[in-house]
C-alpha cells in the first residue's frame, strides 16, 4: 500500500493531536511559502518585454512595491524554521552519546528525506521541461535545462551555491544547500546542547551566533555590496557580485539558522511547562519584534532608489537585518506557543495551514520551474500591471498547490515510508533504537511537520 493514492491521500489529510507540536509554524511557514511564490512571480516578469516599462520602473521604486521588493526576506525566516526544530526536535530525543554513535544516521536520514522530490525535479528539468512550451521566452527553459544536465551533480550534493552559483540546476535550490550546509555543522553545537548541562549549552549556542554575526560583518564591511536585491543605483557588475559572493553564499546567510536554534533550545527547556511573563514585558517584547521586522520590510524602499548612495548603512544591514529578521519571527513563534499569541496564534494555527504545511517543501522545489513554464506560453509583450501580476501569482499558486499534492502522494510519502523501512531497523532490533531512527527520519525534511513527536505522517 505504499504507492496507493487513496492511502497516502487518507494520510495527507489525517492529523493528530499533539501536545508538543508549536502550530503557528505550519501558518509561518505557509505564509512565507505564498510570499515567495509571489515575488518569483513578480521577479519573472521583469525578463519580459513589457508595453508600459516605465510603469513597471515606478511600481519598483514606489513604497506600494515593498511587498514584493522586500519578499526576499521571508527566506530568513525559512533558516529560523529549520534551526528551531532541529534543536527542538533532537535535544528531547538524542544525548551527546546518542548523537556520536548515531551521527551518520543524522545526515544518511536528511539526505535521503529530501532526495526523492529534488531528484524528481532535477530529473524532470534536466530530460522534458523545454519542450513543454514554445515562444519567445523558450530559451529560459532552454538554459535552465542545459544546467541541469550539465550540473545536476551539484544540486544533488548541496554544493551548488559554491560551485556553479551561476548556472546553477534550479536556480532557486540555493537555499537548499545553505540549509544542508548549516545542517552538517549543526553537530558542533548540538554537541554541547544534549550533554545535559544548560550552561554549556546556553553557551554554545551564544557563541555560535556571536562568531557567525561577527564573521558575517567583517565581511560584508570588507565586501561592500548593496542591500537590496534589485539595486537602481548599482552596475549590472556589482549586482551580480551581490548574488555570488552574498545572496546565495553561506556565511552571511547563516545568522537566521543559528538565532533559530537558540530559540529551539528556549522552547526545548520551556516543553511542558507554563511560562509567566509580566504583560509589560509581553507588550514591549511585541512591540520590539514589529518595529525591528517593519523597519527592516521599510529599509528596502530607500535602498532601492536610484539615488540611494550609503554604504555604511548597506553594510549594516547587509550584517544585522537578517538575525534580527529571525529573531522577531522566532519571539512570534515563542508567544504563540506559550500563550501570549492571542488572535496571531489563533490565525497562525489554522487548518488549512497545516495541508500547505505539508505541501511546502514540494510547493518550494516545484513552483519556479512551473512558473517558468506558464511564462512560456507568453506569446506577446504584456502591459504591466499589479492586477494582471496578482492574476497571474493566483494561477502560479494553484499550479504549485496541485503539483505540490501530487508529488508529495505519489513520491514523497512512498519514498518516506520506504526509507523508514529500510533504515528504520528490522522488527528483531531494540525497540528503542527503531524509535530514534524513525524519529530521525521524520524530522530530516526541509519542511518539516509540527507535529514533532511520532508523526503519523
Amino acid at each position: 500500500m505504499t504507492f496507493s493514492v487513496f492511502t497516502n491521500s487518507r494520510k495527507f489529510f489525517t492529523f493528530y493531536p499533539n501536545p508538543n507540536a508549536i502550530t503557528c509554524l505550519d501558518g509561518i511557514r505557509s505564509i512565507a511559502m505564498l510570499w515567495v511564490i509571489v515575488g518569483h512571480t513578480f521577479s519573472t516578469q521583469l525578463s519580459f518585454i513589457t508595453a508600459n516599462p516605465l510603469d513597471m520602473f515606478h511600481f519598483i521604486t514606489s513604497f506600494t512595491s515593498l511587498w514584493i521588493t522586500s519578499a526576499t526576506i521571508t527566506v530568513d525566516t525559512f533558516f529560523m524554521i529549520s534551526g528551531l526544530l532541529l534543536v527542538y526536535t533532537t535535544a528531547s530525543k538524542l544525548s551527546r552519546m546518542g548523537l556520536i554513535k548515531n551521527l551518520h544516521l543524522f545526515y544518511l536520514n536528511r539526505l535521503m528525506r529530501m532526495f526523492p522530490v529534488l531528484a524528481t525535479a532535477v530529473l524532470m528539468q534536466a530530460s522534458f521541461q523545454n519542450r513543454v512550451t514554445d515562444g519567445p521566452h523558450w530559451y529560459i527553459n532552454a538554459q535552465n535545462t542545459n544546467n541541469c544536465r550539465q550540473y545536476w551533480w551539484t544540486t544533488l550534493l548541496y554544493v551548488q551555491n559554491l560551485v556553479n552559483p551561476l548556472t546553477m540546476c534550479l536556480s532557486h535550490t540555493w537555499y537548499l544547500a545553505i540549509d544542508m550546509q548549516m545542517y552538517i555543522i549543526s553537530p558542533l553545537v548540538l554537541f554541547w546542547i544534549l550533554g545535559g548541562n544548560k550552561k554549556s549549552g546556553w553557551a554554545s549556542l551564544i557563541a555560535a551566533v556571536i562568531a557567525v554575526i561577527t564573521a558575517s560583518t567583517i565581511y560584508n564591511f570588507l565586501m561592500e555590496f548593496q542591500s537590496a536585491t534589485v539595486s537602481l543605483s548599482r552596475t549590472g557588475e556589482e549586482s551580480l557580485r551581490y548574488m555570488i559572493e552574498y545572496y546565495v553564499h553561506t556565511l552571511p546567510r547563516a545568522a537566521p539558522f543559528f538565532v533559530g536554534m537558540l530559540f529551539g533550545y528556549i522552547l526545548h527547556l520551556c516543553k511542558g511547562k507554563t511560562i509567566w511573563l509580566p504583560k509589560i514585558v509581553v507588550a514591549l517584547l511585541w512591540i520590539l519584534a514589529g518595529a525591528t521586522s517593519t523597519t527592516i520590510f521599510i529599509s528596502t524602499y530607500y535602498t532601492i532608489q536610484p539615488d540611494w548612495n550609503n554604504q555604511t548603512v548597506d553594510n549594516i544591514l547587509n550584517s544585522f537585518m537578517r538575525p534580527a529578521w529571525a529573531a522577531s519571527i522566532a519571539w512570534l513563534t515563542f508567544a504563540c506557543a506559550k500563550g501570549y499569541g492571542g488572535p496571531i496564534n489563533w490565525l497562525l494555527s489554522l487548518h488549512i495551514f497545516k495541508i500547505l504545511g505539508r505541501l511546502s517543501y514540494a510547493m518550494y522545489i516545484l513552483h519556479y520551474p512551473l512558473i517558468y513554464i506558464i511564462n512560456g506560453t507568453t506569446l506577446a509583450p504584456i502591459f504591466f500591471s499589479v492586477e494582471y501580476s496578482l492574476h497571474r501569482t493566483i494561477i502560479d499558486i494553484m499550479v504549485a498547490v496541485i503539483a505540490a499534492y501530487l508529488l508529495t502522494i505519489l513520491i514523497d510519502m512512498p519514498c518516506s515510508q520506504i526509507i523508514g523501512m529500510a533504515l528504520g531497523g528490522r522488527k528483531d532490533r531494540k525497540k528503542n533504537d527503531a524509535k530514534k531512527n524513525d524519529e530521525l527520519i521524520k524530522d530530516a525534511s526541509i519542511a518539516p511537520s509540527t507535529e514533532v513527536v511520532n508523526s503519523k505522517l
